[in-house]
């Protein structure tokens, strides 16, 4: 992860204890090293299609004339 407003690196790739692969997906807050971090993109396209075939949505709309 690279800090773009100090030009550095924030941290490399290692596991971090505390979070688990169910709190990783867009719009999701995470801590990680006292900073409170928000998911807005995925860093390249095999991380997009991993953690969005493990992430299933369903939506179901019940209409009101099913009440009758």
């Amino acid at each position: 992860m690279y800090d773009i407003k100090n030009k550095r690196m924030f941290t490399k790739r290692m596991a971090v204890e505390g979070v688990s692969k169910n709190e990783l997906f867009i719009g999701s807050y995470v801590n990680i090293h006292s900073r409170q971090l928000k998911l807005v993109d995925y860093a390249d396209v095999f991380t997009k299609q991993t953690f969005e075939k493990n992430a299933g949505r369903t939506f179901a709309m019940i209409k009101p004339d099913c009440y009758t």
